[in-house]
Protein backbone atom coordinates (compact mmCIF):
# COMPACT_ATOMS: atom_id res chain seq x y z
CA UNK A 1 0.00 0.00 0.00
CA UNK A 2 1.35 3.20 -0.90
CA UNK A 3 1.47 5.31 2.49
CA UNK A 4 1.91 9.73 3.47
CA UNK A 5 5.63 9.12 2.48
CA UNK A 6 4.74 7.76 -1.16
CA UNK A 7 2.64 10.59 -1.73
CA UNK A 8 5.25 12.92 -0.57
CA UNK A 9 8.00 12.04 -2.63
CA UNK A 10 5.76 12.11 -5.99
CA UNK A 11 7.12 13.93 -8.74
CA UNK A 12 7.41 17.62 -8.52
CA UNK A 13 8.17 20.16 -11.72
CA UNK A 14 8.32 23.77 -10.99
CA UNK A 15 5.76 26.31 -12.51
CA UNK A 16 5.95 28.30 -15.71
CA UNK A 17 8.53 31.08 -15.71
CA UNK A 18 6.23 34.40 -15.20
CA UNK A 19 5.02 35.98 -18.19
CA UNK A 20 5.88 32.69 -19.71
CA UNK A 21 2.48 31.40 -20.82
CA UNK A 22 1.14 35.13 -21.17
CA UNK A 23 0.75 35.33 -24.99
CA UNK A 24 -0.59 32.37 -25.25
CA UNK A 25 -3.09 33.14 -22.65
CA UNK A 26 -3.99 36.24 -24.08
CA UNK A 27 -4.81 34.27 -27.77
CA UNK A 28 -6.10 31.07 -26.58
CA UNK A 29 -8.56 31.70 -23.78
CA UNK A 30 -9.03 35.78 -24.16
CA UNK A 31 -9.25 35.72 -28.20
CA UNK A 32 -6.78 38.29 -28.53
CA UNK A 33 -5.34 38.78 -31.89
CA UNK A 34 -1.51 38.93 -32.41
CA UNK A 35 -1.60 42.49 -33.45
CA UNK A 36 -3.30 43.66 -30.17
CA UNK A 37 -0.68 41.13 -27.96
CA UNK A 38 2.25 43.40 -29.24
CA UNK A 39 0.14 46.42 -28.65
CA UNK A 40 0.05 45.31 -24.80
CA UNK A 41 3.74 44.35 -24.70
CA UNK A 42 4.75 47.55 -26.23
CA UNK A 43 2.48 49.26 -24.15
CA UNK A 44 3.65 47.94 -20.92
CA UNK A 45 0.35 46.77 -20.11
CA UNK A 46 1.47 42.83 -19.89
CA UNK A 47 4.89 41.36 -19.52
CA UNK A 48 6.22 38.20 -20.92
CA UNK A 49 9.00 36.13 -20.01
CA UNK A 50 12.43 36.40 -22.00
CA UNK A 51 14.85 34.40 -21.19
CA UNK A 52 18.54 36.01 -20.42
CA UNK A 53 20.96 35.95 -23.46
CA UNK A 54 23.85 34.50 -21.49
CA UNK A 55 23.77 31.98 -18.34
CA UNK A 56 23.77 33.88 -15.12
CA UNK A 57 27.26 33.06 -13.41
CA UNK A 58 26.70 30.32 -9.98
Amino acid sequence: AQGLAAQLTADFTAPPMLGKDTAAVLADVLGYSAETIDQLIGSGAVSVYAPAAEPIPA
